[in-house]
């Protein structure tokens, strides 16, 4: 049997990012041995000088990589040096910054618009690390609002929401919510939540200043349902990944993007829904699987390179 795999995670710390990767090293930890090394980008201090010179700092900090994951613009060139000094596969998670001529595999969204090739696979969304768990009897009745905030894309219309809200709490009498918001929600929001949500006893409020890593990952093994924001498209895909039925919260667009246009090709498809369903009692229209980019992505490069694979599946 060949050692574990050992992977090059480099990270610029930004949680967005760190997810991706995170998720895809985990699917992956479900298939084959692997030891995962995060490094951070400021403390390894490469970059064109270091590729130039197939010179890496972290070469002797860490075993040779057998794959190199970056995700972030200030990823790359540490990333390009360590395969060029210490050899593995690169991944880019997302669209690089760099001719994706460059890497050995690019793991795209679509809605970056980046044609699929023999170096490309596109992706729904991002990958993010939650896992699906089985729809149990416990988790039906429950359901979880996750709020974001103005965005580039967005912008913010508080008392609306809050009414919103309310409304689909009060239409659906059976159901116990939980509220969680975003490091992007406007700081008056909550109160202005809590002070209307005393109507309601069924909806509790968390806001994530009050939510370790992972909280929101175990929510949703707890819900069947979740209302979302539509700016926060990454808590979207968690959503459809964790296999909860999904409804939008519409917020005011500052025009189009592509990202939206992700999004509005998920509604198009029935992996979500937008949140009047919900209002006027409709089912949700979700009739197809979730999402499970991370394990497909997994797959696909122990397909492509199946010396990784250090045991069976």
């Amino acid at each position: 049997m060949r050692p574990p795999l050992v992977v090059w995670q480099f990270t610029d710390g930004k949680p967005g990012h760190e997810s991706q990767t995170r998720g895809l090293i985990a699917a992956l930890k479900r298939r084959t041995d692997i030891h995962a090394y995060p490094i951070p980008v400021e403390t390894c201090r490469c970059g064109v000088g270091s590729l130039l010179r197939r010179r890496h700092p972290c070469k002797t900090d860490y075993p040779p990589p057998d794959l190199i994951l970056a995700c972030g613009r200030a990823t790359h060139f540490a990333a390009l040096a360590a395969r060029r000094a210490c050899g593995g596969k690169l991944v880019s998670v997302m669209k690089p910054p760099l001719p994706a001529r460059l890497y050995d595999l690019c793991l795209i969204p679509e809605h970056d618009g980046v044609p699929a090739g023999p170096g490309i696979v596109l992706t729904r969304g991002v990958m993010n690390p939650v896992v699906r768990t089985p729809m149990t009897p416990e988790r039906h009745g429950r359901g979880l609002f996750l709020i974001g905030g103005p965005s580039a894309h967005h912008g913010w219309n508080g008392p609306q929401l809050v009414d919103t809200i309310l409304d689909a709490v009060a239409r659906d009498p059976a159901r116990r919510w939980t509220l969680t918001t975003s490091r992007r929600t406007p700081d008056d929001f909550v109160p202005a939540m809590a002070t209307r949500a005393g109507e309601h006893p069924r909806l509790a409020i968390v806001p994530a200043s009050e939510t370790p890593p992972g909280w929101v990952a175990g929510q949703l093994s707890q819900s069947d349902a979740a209302v979302v924001t539509e700016d926060s498209v990454s808590m979207v895909y968690e959503s459809l990944t964790a296999g909860v039925a999904v409804s939008l919260l519409s917020m005011p667009r500052k025009g189009r993007s592509r990202v939206m246009t992700g999004v509005e090709k998920l509604e198009a498809d029935h992996l979500v829904s937008p949140i009047h369903d919900l209002l006027t009692g409709e089912a949700h229209r979700n009739s197809r699987p979730g999402l499970a980019e991370a394990d497909r992505c997994a797959e696909l490069l122990l397909d492509r390179w199946p010396r990784l694979v250090t045991k069976a599946a």
